[in-house]
Formats: C-alpha cells, sequence, structure tokens
C-alpha cells in the first residue's frame, strides 16, 4: 500500500476523532448546564423542560453521528452509529415539541434518548477491527482507563435512562430534579472520557 496513502488515511481519521472529541466535549458541557439550571429552577414550566434535555438530546445525537464518519470504522459500524445517532436526535426533536404535553411522556422520550445514547457508546468500543472504538490509539495504559471509561459512560447514560423512565412522576418539578441530577453524572462522565480518551496520530498505524 502506498505510504502517502496510508499517512493521508491516518491524518483524516485523527482530524475526524479531533471533532467527535469536540462534540463529545460540548454534549457533557451541554449536560452539565441543563443539570445546574435544572437544579436552580426546579419550578420551570413543562416547555422549559422539554426545552433543556431536547436540546442537550439533539447535540449528544449529533456528535453520535460526527464521530461514526470515520475512516477507520467498517460501514456497517458506521451504519449504526448514525441510525442511533439519528434516533437520539429523534428523541430529542420529540422532546422539544413533546407532542403528548404531559410528564411521563416527556420522561419516556429522554429517557429512551439516553438508553440508545448508551447503547451507541458501548457498540462504539467494538467498532474496530484492530482495537476497542476510536479508543484505539495510544499507549496501552490510556487506551485501557479511555475504554473503561466509554463503556462505564454507555452503562450510566442507559441506567439512567430507565431509571428515569422507572421513576412516578406527580410533577414537573419531580422529573426536573431527578433528570438534572442524572444530567449531571452524565455531563461529568462524557467530560472525562473526552478529556482522557488519546488522540489518533498521523503517524499512528
Amino acid at each position: 500500500m502506498n505510504p502517502r496513502h496510508v499517512d493521508t488515511t491516518a491524518e483524516i481519521d485523527a482530524r475526524v476523532l479531533e471533532v467527535q472529541r469536540r462534540w463529545r466535549m460540548l454534549a457533557g458541557a451541554a449536560a452539565i448546564v441543563a443539570g445546574a439550571i435544572g437544579l436552580l429552577w426546579p419550578q420551570s414550566a413543562l416547555r422549559v423542560v422539554a426545552l433543556l434535555f431536547g436540546v442537550y438530546l439533539i447535540v449528544v445525537g449529533i456528535s453520535r453521528i460526527t464521530g461514526s464518519v470515520s475512516g477507520a470504522t467498517s460501514r456497517t459500524s458506521r451504519a449504526v452509529q448514525v441510525i442511533l445517532g439519528g434516533l437520539v436526535v429523534v428523541a430529542g426533536v420529540l422532546c422539544l415539541n413533546n407532542p403528548f404535553g404531559s410528564v411521563t411522556a416527556l420522561a419516556w422520550l429522554i429517557g429512551l434518548g439516553w438508553v440508545i445514547d448508551g447503547v451507541a457508546s458501548i457498540a462504539s468500543v467494538f467498532r474496530r477491527p484492530d482495537g476497542p472504538g476510536d479508543v484505539a490509539r495510544g499507549d496501552a495504559a490510556t487506551r485501557g482507563r479511555s475504554t473503561g471509561l466509554v463503556v462505564i459512560g454507555g452503562v450510566v447514560s442507559v441506567i439512567a435512562g430507565i431509571v428515569l423512565v422507572a421513576v412516578p412522576y406527580d410533577a414537573v418539578r419531580s422529573l426536573l430534579i431527578v433528570g438534572s441530577v442524572l444530567l449531571l453524572v452524565i455531563g461529568a462522565v462524557t467530560l472525562l472520557v473526552a478529556f482522557i480518551r488519546p488522540a489518533s496520530s498521523p503517524s499512528a498505524a
């Protein structure tokens, strides 16, 4: 194989992964900001709650889609990530519109979005033929920490989604408080993954 072609592919992959990392950082920051706002103003109306969580899910979905275009992934893996990311975006859009106009329906939409994103995170770990997901680059120790954090982040998102759906809500305030706390946890883990995840270098094989 032409060495220049390999270098070019590696450089493109490195840029893609950096874009994905920035989107992940944005998603984590958005989660923390939304969670903090929810806890500071627990009397918010249902429309405000839908806006907070809807925007967050849209950002996360776009992050998932942009990360799926990495040249080091198979077509199947990319398709899976695009589909899952698209579903998260759809959940976010539905949250913004909240067509059912109820607290329970909103909780289900948010919870479903979190579960889908968590599944996508876990699936991304196994998407490369030469290593776990887009954390395959870098030294072994950093790679191991990053892989573990990605899985933990995915599991946390899935559990948070299930909890959000399972807990009964008699008012918007209850949903906002529970959802905000879970958002803070998800945001913290997401930022941790983004900062520790090693960036691929052009010289990486």
